[in-house]
């Protein structure tokens, strides 16, 4: 128990960035500071248009802009939140333990108002970050001291948790080789076990540098 345990302390939690066009984000981060996000908008579409043969409308342009802001993109973060594994505090917070065994963990997430998008349910985010840390602390209940790393996850979001709601998360281990883990995730409502989110995972057994 102690060692799955110091599972959650110290492994990192990372997701992949959103598939964004980069030199529109460039640009957006460019000018938050100088609060010339929506002319830069406009600028970087346009010039990143690539094969279209006309420039996007001011109204579609203002549409964009308005649907960044309701996610927030456009705001910069407040400064508590600017220092290392901010982000993975906020995840392992959002945890409390029921059950450890070599290969099999389940542990009730409780959503809160810091991590639901501008629906109100859990955040897609949040729930493929819950399922990574999920998986690394699974496979270090039998990995023991070896490195290994998160390789591939893929998540399918089935419906929604809602604030205040307690999400049993599940992880286990479907197969283990020498060198490779292959785990799945549930999140399940605790009171009625209605399926929410479910994830496949692959853990490789190695270090990073050996890549």
């Amino acid at each position: 128990m102690g060692t799955m345990l110091s599972a959650f302390s110290y492994l990192p939690v990372t997701t992949s960035p959103p598939q964004i066009n980069l030199h529109l984000a460039h640009q957006l981060r460019q000018d938050q500071s100088s609060g010339n996000c929506e002319l830069s908008a406009l600028t970087a579409t346009r010039s990143c248009r690539g094969d279209m043969t006309s420039s996007p409308s001011d109204d579609s342009v203002t549409r964009l802009m308005g649907f960044f802001r309701t996610l927030g993109i456009l705001k910069s973060p407040p400064s508590f939140a600017d220092r290392q594994d901010f982000f993975s505090d906020v995840i392992r917070s959002l945890l409390s333990v029921d059950l450890v065994k070599p290969g099999h963990i389940i542990c009730t997430l409780t959503v809160n108002p810091t991590v639901v998008n501008p629906y109100n349910t859990l955040h897609g985010g949040v729930v493929a970050s819950v399922a990574e840390a999920m998986t690394l602390a699974c496979a270090k209940t039998v990995a023991g001291d070896k490195e290994f790393f998160l390789g591939e996850i893929s998540t399918s979001y089935l419906s929604a948790a809602r604030i205040d709601d307690k999400v049993e998360v599940e992880a286990s281990i479907l197969r283990q080789g020498r060198r490779v883990i292959v785990t799945q995730v549930h999140f399940r409502i605790k009171k009625t076990q209605k399926l929410l989110y479910t994830s496949r995972t692959t853990v490789y057994i190695m270090p990073v540098a050996s890549l």
